[in-house]
Protein backbone atom coordinates (compact mmCIF):
# COMPACT_ATOMS: atom_id res chain seq x y z
CA UNK A 1 0.00 0.00 0.00
CA UNK A 2 2.76 2.32 0.83
CA UNK A 3 4.71 2.33 -2.83
CA UNK A 4 1.07 2.85 -4.26
CA UNK A 5 0.66 5.95 -1.84
CA UNK A 6 3.88 7.01 -3.32
CA UNK A 7 2.59 6.50 -7.01
CA UNK A 8 4.62 3.92 -7.48
CA UNK A 9 3.38 1.09 -10.04
CA UNK A 10 3.67 -2.69 -8.70
CA UNK A 11 4.10 -5.54 -10.74
CA UNK A 12 3.72 -8.71 -8.95
CA UNK A 13 3.83 -12.63 -10.11
CA UNK A 14 1.30 -13.31 -7.44
CA UNK A 15 3.71 -15.60 -5.07
CA UNK A 16 1.97 -17.55 -2.90
CA UNK A 17 1.99 -15.65 0.74
CA UNK A 18 3.17 -11.83 0.53
CA UNK A 19 1.72 -11.76 -2.75
CA UNK A 20 -2.05 -11.67 -1.63
CA UNK A 21 -1.03 -9.31 1.36
CA UNK A 22 0.93 -7.03 -1.62
CA UNK A 23 -2.16 -7.09 -3.66
CA UNK A 24 -5.33 -6.41 -0.92
CA UNK A 25 -3.08 -3.47 -0.23
CA UNK A 26 -2.63 -2.17 -3.12
CA UNK A 27 -6.47 -2.61 -3.92
CA UNK A 28 -7.94 -0.93 -0.82
CA UNK A 29 -5.68 2.00 -1.31
CA UNK A 30 -6.86 2.42 -5.11
CA UNK A 31 -10.55 1.92 -3.71
CA UNK A 32 -10.43 3.63 -0.85
CA UNK A 33 -8.96 6.47 -2.88
CA UNK A 34 -10.99 6.80 -6.21
CA UNK A 35 -8.02 5.11 -8.03
CA UNK A 36 -7.94 2.88 -10.91
CA UNK A 37 -5.95 -0.20 -9.74
CA UNK A 38 -4.25 -0.63 -13.20
CA UNK A 39 -2.44 2.33 -13.01
CA UNK A 40 -1.18 1.05 -10.07
CA UNK A 41 -1.15 -2.59 -10.05
CA UNK A 42 0.32 -5.43 -12.79
CA UNK A 43 -0.67 -9.10 -11.92
CA UNK A 44 1.40 -11.37 -13.67
CA UNK A 45 0.59 -14.53 -12.39
CA UNK A 46 1.87 -18.13 -12.85
CA UNK A 47 0.02 -20.85 -14.42
CA UNK A 48 -0.79 -23.19 -11.84
CA UNK A 49 -2.03 -26.38 -13.80
CA UNK A 50 -0.14 -27.05 -17.82
CA UNK A 51 -3.54 -27.43 -19.40
CA UNK A 52 -1.29 -27.02 -22.78
CA UNK A 53 1.00 -30.19 -21.89
CA UNK A 54 4.44 -28.53 -22.14
CA UNK A 55 7.17 -27.47 -20.25
CA UNK A 56 6.06 -25.71 -16.81
CA UNK A 57 9.27 -24.54 -16.64
CA UNK A 58 9.56 -22.94 -19.60
CA UNK A 59 6.07 -20.98 -19.09
CA UNK A 60 7.46 -20.26 -15.31
CA UNK A 61 10.35 -18.85 -17.23
CA UNK A 62 8.63 -16.98 -20.30
CA UNK A 63 6.41 -15.29 -17.25
CA UNK A 64 9.81 -14.25 -15.33
CA UNK A 65 11.13 -12.21 -18.13
CA UNK A 66 7.86 -10.38 -19.05
CA UNK A 67 7.01 -9.55 -15.75
CA UNK A 68 10.65 -8.17 -15.12
CA UNK A 69 11.41 -6.49 -18.22
CA UNK A 70 8.40 -3.72 -17.32
CA UNK A 71 9.83 -3.13 -14.39
CA UNK A 72 12.84 -0.73 -12.90
CA UNK A 73 13.64 -1.86 -8.85
CA UNK A 74 12.83 -5.57 -8.06
CA UNK A 75 12.40 -6.03 -4.45
CA UNK A 76 12.80 -9.15 -3.14
CA UNK A 77 11.26 -10.44 0.01
CA UNK A 78 11.50 -13.46 1.81
CA UNK A 79 11.33 -16.05 -1.05
CA UNK A 80 10.64 -19.77 0.82
CA UNK A 81 8.94 -22.83 -1.17
CA UNK A 82 8.02 -25.40 1.20
CA UNK A 83 10.89 -24.93 4.20
CA UNK A 84 13.18 -24.35 1.36
CA UNK A 85 14.95 -21.41 -0.94
CA UNK A 86 12.76 -20.52 -3.70
CA UNK A 87 14.77 -20.95 -7.03
CA UNK A 88 12.60 -19.22 -8.58
CA UNK A 89 13.41 -16.43 -6.60
CA UNK A 90 16.82 -16.57 -7.57
CA UNK A 91 16.11 -17.41 -11.07
CA UNK A 92 13.56 -13.85 -11.10
CA UNK A 93 17.30 -12.09 -9.29
CA UNK A 94 19.45 -13.53 -12.26
CA UNK A 95 17.18 -12.07 -14.77
CA UNK A 96 16.57 -8.64 -12.68
CA UNK A 97 20.61 -8.06 -13.02
CA UNK A 98 20.33 -9.71 -16.17
CA UNK A 99 17.89 -6.57 -18.07
CA UNK A 100 20.41 -4.31 -15.99
CA UNK A 101 17.45 -3.86 -12.97
CA UNK A 102 18.36 -2.26 -9.29
CA UNK A 103 17.89 -4.70 -6.80
CA UNK A 104 16.46 -4.23 -3.66
CA UNK A 105 16.50 -7.46 -1.38
CA UNK A 106 15.39 -7.31 1.98
CA UNK A 107 17.85 -10.03 3.62
CA UNK A 108 16.46 -10.37 6.95
CA UNK A 109 13.32 -11.13 5.89
CA UNK A 110 15.41 -15.06 5.20
CA UNK A 111 14.69 -17.93 1.96
CA UNK A 112 16.43 -16.36 -1.35
CA UNK A 113 15.80 -12.57 -0.32
CA UNK A 114 18.38 -13.36 2.15
CA UNK A 115 21.16 -15.52 -0.07
CA UNK A 116 20.61 -12.33 -2.52
CA UNK A 117 21.63 -9.90 -0.15
CA UNK A 118 24.51 -12.06 1.05
CA UNK A 119 25.26 -12.35 -2.86
CA UNK A 120 25.75 -8.85 -3.29
CA UNK A 121 29.38 -7.56 -3.53
CA UNK A 122 30.38 -4.57 -0.97
CA UNK A 123 29.66 -2.16 -4.90
CA UNK A 124 25.90 -3.59 -4.80
CA UNK A 125 25.54 -2.61 -0.83
CA UNK A 126 24.42 0.99 -1.47
CA UNK A 127 22.97 3.04 0.90
CA UNK A 128 19.69 2.17 -0.73
CA UNK A 129 20.11 -1.44 0.06
CA UNK A 130 21.42 -0.17 3.72
CA UNK A 131 18.27 1.53 4.87
CA UNK A 132 16.05 -0.68 3.03
CA UNK A 133 17.87 -3.66 5.70
CA UNK A 134 17.72 -1.84 8.96
CA UNK A 135 15.64 -4.68 11.06
CA UNK A 136 12.93 -3.29 12.45
CA UNK A 137 12.06 -6.57 14.52
CA UNK A 138 8.34 -7.11 12.85
CA UNK A 139 7.60 -3.63 12.70
CA UNK A 140 6.00 -4.25 9.09
CA UNK A 141 5.13 -0.11 9.11
CA UNK A 142 8.89 0.64 10.09
CA UNK A 143 9.72 -2.45 6.99
CA UNK A 144 7.70 -0.75 4.43
CA UNK A 145 9.06 3.15 5.28
CA UNK A 146 12.44 1.68 5.00
CA UNK A 147 11.80 0.56 1.60
CA UNK A 148 10.27 3.40 0.46
CA UNK A 149 13.18 5.60 1.52
CA UNK A 150 15.66 2.95 -0.34
CA UNK A 151 13.10 2.99 -3.09
CA UNK A 152 13.02 6.86 -3.26
CA UNK A 153 17.45 7.16 -2.89
CA UNK A 154 17.13 4.87 -6.09
CA UNK A 155 14.97 6.97 -7.76
CA UNK A 156 17.11 10.05 -6.81
CA UNK A 157 14.08 11.44 -5.36
CA UNK A 158 13.39 13.32 -1.64
CA UNK A 159 12.74 10.88 1.23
Amino acid sequence: MRLSEKGYHIINGYGRGVGEYLLSGVAEYCLINGKNILDYLTVMPFPQSNISHIDIGKLYKENRKQMIEKCGIAIFVFGNKNGKIANGVLEEFSISKEKGLVCLPIGYTEGAAKEIFESLSSNDNSEAVIIANEKVDGDISSTAENIIKAVNLMNKEDN
